[in-house]
């Protein structure tokens, strides 16, 4: 990592080191459920059908899209407290890991900004915290992936969310919100996932 200096400009000789660019790790995950409103998700067991046919318990895991007509909603909160608060962000982008896809059909997910509060271990469809209502940014999720294959890394810029936590405002996190009305859902890996805790979803921040 790449370290600058910053001095106080009253002596002119105390300085400290500040990053160029900030992981950090995600404090909360979970996704919601439009066909399912009334269950939680929040501890990464919740999905009731095996995802990986070799093992007999369910994978921590999220999930992204459609499941037909039911939309999958993810929700992720990062622990920004060591933000650098003087320094002037370029951008920063939610990246998260895609272990599976029983299909190579395409979605596109919007990430917004999320402006109420809400709890891991009690959030519901029925219970969906706000948005600001307006896109960040857009990607397109595609491609069929097998079991014991690579995965792939999505990228959203969420530039604009972490900008305001930076100057003070409340940090209720992001949400990945799938477009349409139906298609294909797509597996995370959710941070309870421990033997793959390497992919858990991560914010980087690069600073001016």
């Amino acid at each position: 990592m790449v370290l600058l200096g910053i001095c106080l400009a009253s002596s002119g000789v105390a300085c400290w080191p500040f990053p160029s660019k900030q992981n950090f790790k995600v404090l909360a995950d979970t996704w919601i459920y439009q066909l399912n409103p009334d269950k939680n998700y929040g501890n990464g067991w919740g999905w009731g059908e095996i995802t990986d046919p070799l093992k007999s318990v369910t994978a921590p895991k999220m999930f992204l899209g459609f499941s037909g007509t039911g939309k999958k909603i993810v929700l992720l909160k990062f622990d920004l407290t060591k933000l650098v608060k003087n320094k002037i962000i370029k951008k920063a982008e939610v990246a998260f890991y895609n272990d599976y896809a029983g299909s190579d059909t395409a979605i596109k997910v919007d990430a917004k900004q999320i402006i109420s509060p809400w709890e891991e271990m009690d959030l519901t469809y029925n219970t969906m915290p706000k948005t600001d209502g307006i896109i960040m940014s857009s990607v397109t999720l595609q491609g069929a992936i097998g079991f014991n294959q690579p995965g792939k890394w999505y990228r959203f810029d969420v530039t604009k969310a972490v900008q305001s936590y930076q100057k003070g405002d409340p940090n209720y996190g992001i949400m990945l919100d799938p477009e349409g009305q139906a298609g294909v859902d797509f597996d995370i890996i959710a941070r309870e996932y421990k033997d793959k805790s390497n992919y858990a979803p991560v914010l980087e921040v690069q600073y001016q």
